[in-house]
């Protein structure tokens, strides 16, 4: 029992949340938060998400960031990378650690409107743009690992 007790007290909650490389050909959506970070569409699952099906908890996260007028298509159905990002949560006064799943799609039309936490997009060409410049910590080393995987 005091064994499971040790363990059980070195380990730590991560939120799960998933994310979406939306192309528009080279070039990849990036948000910037109202918090002033830079971010990819998407977010934390939720309590009631266990038992639903990751795309759609995508769709809803992606349509919270984006909007509904934005159409896309999945590339693949499996994570093309992964995220594992710290941030301080201005509402808490903590630090959380985020793991992702990235998914890979390609933008076919609509307007992006942003939702209520994002402050601005852009897209960026992926052959040219420097990408610290627009992410950090965990979201920018898995667009690299991302990155690395495509021939441009």
């Amino acid at each position: 029992m005091a064994d499971h007790q040790a363990a059980t007290a070195s380990k730590e909650n991560w939120f799960v949340a998933v994310k979406i490389l939306l192309r528009k050909g080279n070039e990849l959506l990036v948000l910037r938060d109202t918090f002033g970070e830079g971010d990819i569409p998407g977010g934390r699952l939720r309590k009631d998400d266990f038992e639903t099906p990751l795309l759609e908890v995508l769709k809803r996260k992606v349509t919270e960031d984006i909007g509904s007028d934005v159409s896309y298509k999945i590339i693949h159905q499996n994570p093309v990378c992964t995220f594992r990002h710290e941030r301080f949560e201005v509402g808490s006064g903590e630090n959380v650690r985020i793991f992702a799943l990235g998914f890979e799609a390609e933008y076919e039309s609509g307007e992006i409107i942003t939702g209520e936490y994002i402050e601005s997009h852009t897209w960026i060409d992926l052959r040219t743009a420097q990408l610290s410049d627009y992410l950090e910590g965990g979201w920018l080393k898995g667009v690299e690992e991302y990155v690395q995987k495509l021939s441009l």
